[in-house]
């Protein structure tokens, strides 16, 4: 949280007065250090913006390591942003304060960097979209009020990760967690069977093994997609909640009947 003399500061194009040149004109009660919230979508500056020190609109830039000194920011998104590209700079690991990262649907590239591990108050972290490659770093599975993972539409591979997430916080606030459209391998964490899963779509993968665990009456997941895989596993014997709304579990090897319980679900999807 942002320290109780900080007020809720944005920047963003629409909010944010630029001068001719696309730099943030100086205003002593609008210090850049107190910006809790930094926001670029559809980005069209011509010259250059200041905090990025580099042309947004024609040619490539990168998110600057002086996003790093921004003490207090707890959001940071940068979306549709085709050439924003390079990689998450290290001086984010600076940004005690974050609780919500997205930067989907540009060009970043290189591996997931493992110190968002050590940022605990992150809750959210949204990549979908880029050029990433390489694995899942651990740190991930390790953030204790992760709420919200979106990986989807990368180049990852290797195994997902376990997580261990603070019991208390994740009952308030189940987990959902996209990864589709990846290469990951491998199966599905048995830690995933005891945490609280609401929304989980690991599609268009090359994952194996059981997955049965993520279902059962006491679960709070209500959207699985698991198509486009290699699992295997008896589905006669699975237990959906009556709340299911959204099962695809086609394209693997999931053998068996259908169970008795998918008849009390009223489905939005089935497949």
């Amino acid at each position: 949280m942002p320290s109780p003399t900080v007020a809720r500061r944005c920047f963003s194009p629409e909010t944010t007065k630029l001068n001719g040149e696309g730099s943030m004109i100086a205003n002593p009660a609008f210090p850049l250090l107190e910006i809790t919230m930094l926001g670029f979508s559809f980005l069209q500056v011509r010259g250059k913006l200041s905090l990025f020190n580099s042309s947004c609109s024609d040619h490539p830039f990168q998110i600057p390591p002086s996003v790093g000194g921004l003490a207090y920011l707890e959001d940071m998104f940068f979306s549709d942003l085709p050439n924003l590209v390079g990689s998450i700079p290290d001086t984010v690991a600076n940004l005690s304060h974050l609780q919500n990262i997205r930067i989907s649907n540009c060009r970043l590239s290189g591996h997931i960097p493992s110190f968002l591990g050590q940022i605990k108050s992150l809750q959210s972290i949204d990549l979908n979209t880029n050029n990433l490659s390489g694995s899942m770093p651990s740190s991930l599975g390790q953030l204790p009020h992760l709420s919200d993972l979106n990986l989807y539409g990368n180049n990852l591979t290797g195994a997902i990760p376990e997580f261990r997430l603070d019991p208390s916080f994740n009952k308030q606030n189940p987990l959902t967690i996209v990864l589709s459209n990846n290469n990951l391998s491998g199966p599905i964490p048995k830690s995933f069977g005891n945490i609280s899963i609401q929304w989980i779509d690991v599609s268009g993968n090359q994952l194996t093994g059981d997955a049965s665990f993520l279902f059962g009456h006491d679960k709070a997941i209500w959207y699985i997609r698991l198509s486009r895989n290699r699992f295997s596993f008896d589905f006669s014997h699975v237990t959906i909640p009556s709340f299911m709304e959204d099962l695809d579990i086609s394209e693997n090897k999931i053998y068996g009947s259908i169970p008795a319980s998918l008849g009390y679900v009223s489905w939005d999807q089935f497949n």
